[in-house]
């Protein structure tokens, strides 16, 4: 499996349209306008997110 990193994910989640609204400490959430969906990616630098924690996310942004 591919191992995601918050820079993948935010990239991901900006191709979709969403947008960073908030950030309390390492977590940033993403809105997306149209939709008003919103999804919270924890930034641990460059550090691989949990594989479950990075499916949930990927669902969430409407991938899959």
């Amino acid at each position: 499996m591919v191992e995601y990193n918050f820079k993948k994910l935010s990239k991901m989640a900006k191709t979709k349209g969403f947008e960073v609204v908030r950030i309390k400490g390492s977590h940033h959430q993403f809105l997306n306008k149209t939709t008003r969906e919103l999804v919270t990616i924890p930034n641990h630098g460059n550090n691989p997110i949990a594989k479950g924690t990075a499916q949930k996310i990927i669902k969430a942004l409407g991938y899959k």
